[in-house]
């Protein structure tokens, strides 16, 4: 540091922390965050921004909603006549699961949760109500809804049928009650079965009061989709070779989805993969191998969510990825996104792990690991360094605590010149900026010393907000 602490300059925006209220609102302050790099910093390229979150998983679909946008308005500083101008900020979210980024792969790490465990309504309705499964079948918003009022009025709550619960630890495997055979059966017979007193009739089923013949062609697809799943169910029971597995997977695939289906080509090409993996594999011919399913499951699973490839760091757009090491990386503008407190901060570990609850010199510290992020991205930075975090309560708009590495972060440059100010009786460091709740807030369209940046320029680039911004004021 050179001798002397220089005087803060407000319009210094090297560094700055924004505080939002939750996730979604923290991807509209970084869109406008990066535009206002691409106006103040000379030649800036988008592929000399790139974004890092902890978790990338969480913030990826506020991105690709915020930023598949486009920006109107006089960036050319041309005549009032001109037209408005349209910017475009490209953006590649990377470093996600296939099933992230493949919706068949999505429908196939679906349907292996949900084969084997107790099939919630959770987990039944991930694989019905999957938009592949649905176009499949031709079904509707409305199908959908008497799906889930027949399931609520039957009380299904888990277990393909009573025989199975067994497997689940239940002691007794005759109980049929909220199970989906018998609701599924209770919906049937009560749109065929005139309403009267309930009483048991075909199989000791007691029909579903008040059930519409028209929703049964509505019904009839969750029925051949449970038929499916159920089939498959089954077949878990004995081991087979993986080749087996695969044909199984791939037969119930094509059912729900449709054999043609362009969509799958992903998830079909994951099971060839395995198919020739198994059969490269040395020893005993793998014809002959029976594997559990539990042991397929468990490869699949780790396929699926696994990152596609390698990191993409210069793909000519702004890139979106995991807090990766960044030494030796340079970018103009690093964007620190979701950087909170239960994305970053050292879990507890397992109490049965000896090496966890014993701490040796020369052992991974997680508070350490999470210091030296921090660290990177911060030297990773030519221009700018951009910082998102949740610091206000969504629910009572009160000041939350920073995560500990920002909070002495804030410290450090307060030692070296920065000065605080107050907001609503609370102290913030000069870094920092506390943006309102919603987009269309007044606060985002102000310049000069009242606005979130205290200079001459607007914080908001969006037309929308603006004009909803302009109808809240004059209504009455």
């Amino acid at each position: 540091m050179a001798a002397g602490l220089a005087a803060f300059k407000q319009s210094d925006h090297s560094a700055r922390i924004h505080r939002c209220h939750d996730l979604g609102r923290q991807a509209e302050v970084l869109h406008d965050a990066i535009l206002h790099a691409f106006r103040e910093i000379p030649g800036l390229a988008p592929h000399e921004v790139v974004i890092l979150c902890p978790q990338i998983a969480n913030l990826a679909p506020h991105l690709e909603a915020v930023f598949n946008r486009d920006v109107t308005g006089d960036m050319t500083g041309g005549d009032a006549g001109d037209k408005p101008a349209s910017l475009h900020l490209p953006l590649l979210v990377a470093d996600r699961g296939i099933r992230e980024v493949s919706r068949g792969a999505e429908l196939l790490s679906n349907l292996i949760d949900l084969v084997g465990s107790r099939c919630s309504v959770d987990g039944m309705l991930a694989v019905a109500t999957h938009p592949l499964v649905l176009s499949h079948f031709g079904l509707e918003d409305k199908d959908v809804a008497i799906w889930q009022r027949c399931i609520e009025r039957t009380k299904i709550r888990w277990g393909l049928d009573a025989a199975r619960r067994g497997r689940e630890g239940l002691a007794r495997n005759d109980i049929r009650a909220h199970t989906w055979r018998l609701g599924l059966e209770r919906t049937l017979l009560g749109a065929v079965v005139p309403d009267g007193a309930p009483e048991a009739v075909l199989g000791g089923v007691v029909p579903l009061q008040h059930v519409a013949a028209a929703d049964v062609s509505s019904l009839a697809p969750l029925v051949t989709i449970f038929g499916i799943i159920d089939d498959l169910d089954r077949g878990i029971v004995e081991a087979r070779p993986v080749g087996a597995w695969c044909d199984l997977l791939e037969e119930a695939l094509g059912e729900l989805a449709g054999a043609e289906s362009d969509e799958l080509d992903v998830p079909l090409r994951e099971l060839d993969n395995l198919r020739r993996s198994a059969s490269a594999a040395k020893g005993k011919s793998p014809a002959e191998v029976a594997v559990p399913w539990h042991d397929l499951k468990t490869i699949l699973a780790a396929t699926l969510t696994a990152p596609v490839g390698r990191q993409p760091l210069r793909t000519g757009v702004i890139t979106a990825t995991s807090l990766i090491p960044l030494r030796g990386v340079p970018f103009r503008v690093v964007c620190l996104a979701g950087y909170d407190d239960d994305a970053v901060s050292p879990r507890e570990g397992d109490n049965e792990d000896l090496a966890e609850r014993q701490q040796l010199l020369g052992d991974r510290d997680r508070s350490l690991e999470v210091r030296r992020e921090l660290l990177d991205c911060l030297l990773a930075a030519g221009d700018r360094l951009v910082i998102t975090c949740t610091g206000r309560d969504i629910k009572n708009n009160k000041t939350l605590p920073l995560v500990t590495p920002l909070a002495e972060f804030t410290d450090f440059v307060a030692r070296h010149g920065v000065p605080r100010y107050e907001l609503d009786g609370e102290e913030f460091s000069g870094i920092e900026i506390v943006h309102p709740r919603h987009a269309c807030s007044r606060d985002n369209f102000v310049a000069g010393g009242n606005g979130l940046l205290k200079t001459d320029a607007p914080w908001s680039h969006d037309a929308a907000a603006l004009a909803a911004a302009k109808a809240l004021r004059q209504a009455p």
